[in-house]
């Protein structure tokens, strides 16, 4: 089954069921995605991002973004667990 929508007066625009679904969750899922990202640690997944996003592009058409998204999760694990043997080396020392 689809569902329909009037946009701008003239332009009809029809997503099935499946779309919807994934559209809704994808809404509600993100913005609780970057309400958990800490500031900090960001920048490993800019580098990651842009990193990845160069290789994927390498690898064929449509991986870019692949390859960005995969580069950020690598990226902010990498940055995450440095910070902590920080935070464990600090506490050790202190």
């Amino acid at each position: 089954m689809e569902r329909c929508a009037i946009v701008i007066g003239i332009l009809r625009v029809c997503f099935n069921e499946k779309e919807v679904r994934m559209r809704r969750s994808a809404l509600f899922i993100l913005p609780m995605m970057m309400l958990s990202v800490s500031p900090a640690l960001a920048k490993g997944c800019i580098r990651g991002a842009a990193a990845g996003g160069v290789g994927g592009h390498f690898v064929g058409k449509g991986h870019a973004v692949m390859g960005a998204a995969a580069g950020c999760v690598i990226a902010h694990h990498h940055y995450a667990k440095q910070a902590r043997a920080q935070k464990a080396a600090a506490r050790s020392h202190g």
